[in-house]
């Protein structure tokens, strides 16, 4: 019996994951690091978008493992997965903060 509540945490994180390493590789490249002359250069504080995401995940893995997600009620799992998502603009608030931008 296929069981949906692994697939719903496992694939939102995988999800969730690939979506934040490619913003943080598009922001980090040049997306919006461009100065008056047109110029490209590299702004690696978004880099760190992918710790703050790590610690959201973590979080979500240690919910999972203490509480057994076959206890888990589907609105708790569509919680976590939403506050998973949540780290993303906390990551660029975090990033814009030690870029000197305000948000």
């Amino acid at each position: 019996m296929f069981n949906l509540k692994p697939f719903l945490v496992i694939g939102n994180v995988v999800l969730c994951g690939f979506f934040t390493f490619f913003v943080s590789l598009f922001l980090a490249g040049g997306g919006i690091g461009e100065n008056v002359t047109g110029k490209t250069y590299v702004t690696p504080q978004f880099f760190l978008i992918l710790p703050v995401w790590t610690v959201g995940a973590l979080f979500v893995w240690g919910y999972c493992y203490k509480q057994k997600l076959q206890n888990t009620s589907y609105p708790e799992i569509i919680f976590i997965n939403i506050l998973l998502w949540a780290t993303l603009p906390v990551g660029f608030i975090f990033s814009g903060m030690l870029l000197g931008m305000r948000p």
